[in-house]
């Protein structure tokens, strides 16, 4: 993942938070009272990990210098023309 934003010379705009694992205490407590609560684990998993980018953004930036986020999966793929699309899109 690292080397694909690189390509797009984004390295200095990532920040990777740690992956939250399905079988996490916290998943466990929101699975429990969920029917087929192993089937949701993935998803829960991967909603508290997004919650957690986006809370480290919250915490670690300062809005008037960096006005938004994008929170991506590990397996992210980038148009060849991602980062002038973004520099388009937030112009």
């Amino acid at each position: 993942m690292q080397g694909r934003f690189g390509h797009h010379a984004l390295t200095d705009s990532v920040h990777f938070v740690v992956a939250v694992a399905a079988d996490d205490h916290e998943v466990d407590r929101v699975v429990s009272g969920l029917s087929s609560g192993a089937f949701h684990r993935p998803a829960v998993a991967a909603l508290r990990s997004h919650l957690a980018a986006l809370q480290r953004f919250l915490d670690e930036t300062d809005p008037a210098t960096t006005p938004c986020a994008i929170v991506c999966e590990d397996d992210v793929m980038l148009h060849n023309d991602f980062a002038q699309r973004l520099d388009t899109t937030l112009a």
